[in-house]
Protein backbone atom coordinates (compact mmCIF):
# COMPACT_ATOMS: atom_id res chain seq x y z
CA UNK A 1 0.00 0.00 0.00
CA UNK A 2 2.89 2.45 -1.13
CA UNK A 3 3.69 5.01 -3.48
CA UNK A 4 6.25 3.22 -5.79
CA UNK A 5 7.14 6.67 -8.03
CA UNK A 6 10.58 8.43 -9.14
CA UNK A 7 13.12 6.66 -7.70
CA UNK A 8 16.05 5.17 -9.15
CA UNK A 9 15.29 1.41 -9.05
CA UNK A 10 11.43 0.81 -8.53
CA UNK A 11 11.27 -2.50 -6.84
CA UNK A 12 14.03 -5.06 -6.74
CA UNK A 13 14.09 -8.00 -4.69
CA UNK A 14 15.96 -11.24 -4.50
CA UNK A 15 12.82 -13.25 -2.63
CA UNK A 16 9.17 -13.57 -3.78
CA UNK A 17 7.03 -10.79 -2.67
CA UNK A 18 3.80 -9.62 -3.07
CA UNK A 19 3.84 -5.96 -3.39
CA UNK A 20 -0.30 -5.73 -4.33
CA UNK A 21 -2.62 -2.49 -4.63
CA UNK A 22 0.29 -0.19 -5.05
CA UNK A 23 0.43 3.11 -6.44
CA UNK A 24 3.27 3.01 -9.22
CA UNK A 25 2.53 6.12 -10.85
CA UNK A 26 0.35 5.91 -13.41
CA UNK A 27 -2.63 3.64 -14.76
CA UNK A 28 -0.62 1.39 -16.78
CA UNK A 29 1.19 -0.73 -13.88
CA UNK A 30 4.49 -1.34 -13.46
CA UNK A 31 7.24 -1.00 -16.39
CA UNK A 32 5.07 1.22 -18.32
CA UNK A 33 6.11 4.46 -19.34
CA UNK A 34 5.68 6.61 -16.21
CA UNK A 35 5.72 4.28 -14.08
CA UNK A 36 8.38 2.79 -11.78
CA UNK A 37 9.36 -0.84 -12.42
CA UNK A 38 9.90 -4.01 -10.75
CA UNK A 39 12.79 -6.33 -11.14
CA UNK A 40 11.95 -9.33 -9.22
CA UNK A 41 9.84 -12.56 -9.33
CA UNK A 42 7.10 -10.10 -7.49
CA UNK A 43 3.74 -10.76 -7.85
CA UNK A 44 2.48 -6.93 -8.36
CA UNK A 45 -1.00 -7.40 -9.57
CA UNK A 46 -3.21 -5.98 -9.11
CA UNK A 47 -1.93 -2.32 -8.26
CA UNK A 48 -3.49 0.93 -7.83
CA UNK A 49 -4.98 3.12 -10.26
CA UNK A 50 -6.41 7.01 -10.48
CA UNK A 51 -10.08 7.47 -11.56
CA UNK A 52 -11.52 11.08 -11.61
CA UNK A 53 -15.05 12.34 -12.19
CA UNK A 54 -16.55 16.16 -12.74
CA UNK A 55 -20.18 16.44 -11.44
CA UNK A 56 -22.19 18.31 -13.20
CA UNK A 57 -20.20 18.09 -16.51
CA UNK A 58 -22.73 20.74 -17.47
CA UNK A 59 -22.81 23.71 -15.95
CA UNK A 60 -24.31 27.10 -15.84
CA UNK A 61 -22.18 30.24 -17.20
CA UNK A 62 -20.27 32.59 -14.38
CA UNK A 63 -22.22 31.07 -11.61
CA UNK A 64 -22.05 27.15 -11.81
CA UNK A 65 -19.81 24.77 -9.95
CA UNK A 66 -18.80 21.04 -10.71
CA UNK A 67 -17.16 18.66 -7.31
CA UNK A 68 -13.97 17.29 -9.22
CA UNK A 69 -12.88 14.02 -7.09
CA UNK A 70 -9.80 12.19 -8.29
CA UNK A 71 -9.51 8.84 -6.05
CA UNK A 72 -6.51 6.35 -5.49
CA UNK A 73 -8.93 3.26 -3.96
CA UNK A 74 -9.96 1.00 -6.95
CA UNK A 75 -7.02 -0.95 -7.96
CA UNK A 76 -6.54 -2.61 -11.46
CA UNK A 77 -8.99 -5.26 -10.93
CA UNK A 78 -11.70 -1.92 -10.56
CA UNK A 79 -11.81 -3.22 -6.74
CA UNK A 80 -12.53 -0.46 -4.17
CA UNK A 81 -9.58 -1.10 -1.46
CA UNK A 82 -10.22 1.66 0.50
CA UNK A 83 -11.31 -0.68 3.35
CA UNK A 84 -7.91 -2.42 3.43
CA UNK A 85 -5.18 -0.49 1.70
CA UNK A 86 -4.83 3.20 2.57
CA UNK A 87 -2.06 4.83 0.59
CA UNK A 88 -0.06 7.86 1.91
CA UNK A 89 -1.79 10.82 2.92
CA UNK A 90 -0.54 13.95 0.71
CA UNK A 91 0.42 12.34 -2.36
CA UNK A 92 0.58 15.54 -4.52
CA UNK A 93 -2.50 16.46 -7.34
CA UNK A 94 -2.64 19.24 -9.82
CA UNK A 95 -5.75 20.17 -11.48
CA UNK A 96 -5.76 22.47 -14.44
CA UNK A 97 -8.84 23.81 -16.93
CA UNK A 98 -9.44 25.37 -20.15
CA UNK A 99 -12.49 26.73 -19.06
CA UNK A 100 -13.35 28.79 -15.80
CA UNK A 101 -10.98 28.16 -12.73
CA UNK A 102 -10.03 25.72 -10.04
CA UNK A 103 -9.53 26.16 -6.58
CA UNK A 104 -7.46 24.43 -5.08
CA UNK A 105 -4.99 23.98 -7.78
CA UNK A 106 -2.42 21.97 -5.77
CA UNK A 107 -3.91 19.61 -3.30
CA UNK A 108 -2.90 15.86 -1.97
CA UNK A 109 -4.39 12.85 -0.94
CA UNK A 110 -6.83 12.09 2.27
CA UNK A 111 -7.39 8.78 2.80
CA UNK A 112 -7.03 8.07 -1.27
CA UNK A 113 -9.59 10.99 -2.33
CA UNK A 114 -8.73 14.49 -3.56
CA UNK A 115 -10.96 16.95 -4.23
CA UNK A 116 -11.26 20.37 -6.10
CA UNK A 117 -14.05 23.32 -7.03
CA UNK A 118 -14.36 23.96 -10.57
CA UNK A 119 -16.13 27.20 -11.55
CA UNK A 120 -18.16 27.87 -14.97
CA UNK A 121 -16.33 31.00 -16.53
CA UNK A 122 -17.82 33.81 -18.53
CA UNK A 123 -17.71 32.47 -21.78
CA UNK A 124 -20.24 29.55 -22.67
CA UNK A 125 -17.63 26.74 -24.45
CA UNK A 126 -16.92 23.64 -23.96
CA UNK A 127 -13.62 22.40 -22.55
CA UNK A 128 -11.60 20.39 -20.44
CA UNK A 129 -10.84 20.27 -16.78
CA UNK A 130 -8.22 17.47 -15.54
CA UNK A 131 -5.83 16.09 -12.69
CA UNK A 132 -2.02 15.02 -12.80
CA UNK A 133 -1.28 12.74 -9.91
CA UNK A 134 2.81 11.71 -10.24
CA UNK A 135 2.93 11.07 -14.06
CA UNK A 136 -0.87 9.85 -14.62
CA UNK A 137 -3.36 12.87 -16.04
CA UNK A 138 -6.70 12.23 -16.61
CA UNK A 139 -9.91 14.68 -17.96
CA UNK A 140 -13.36 15.37 -17.89
CA UNK A 141 -15.12 17.04 -20.68
CA UNK A 142 -17.16 20.19 -19.14
CA UNK A 143 -19.87 22.17 -21.00
CA UNK A 144 -19.99 25.63 -19.57
CA UNK A 145 -24.19 26.58 -20.85
CA UNK A 146 -25.43 30.39 -21.09
CA UNK A 147 -27.81 31.30 -19.52
CA UNK A 148 -31.19 30.54 -21.02
CA UNK A 149 -33.02 34.10 -22.76
CA UNK A 150 -35.58 36.07 -19.95
CA UNK A 151 -39.46 35.01 -20.80
CA UNK A 152 -41.75 37.87 -21.14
Amino acid sequence: HNRIVDNTWGLVSDVAVSPLNNWWGCNAGPGATGCNAVSSTAVYTPWLVLNFSAAPTTIPINTGVSALVANLNFNSDTANVSGTTVVPDNIPAVFTTTVGSVAPLNTGTISGVITSTLFAGSIADVGDVSVTVDHQTLSQTINIEPLPAPTV
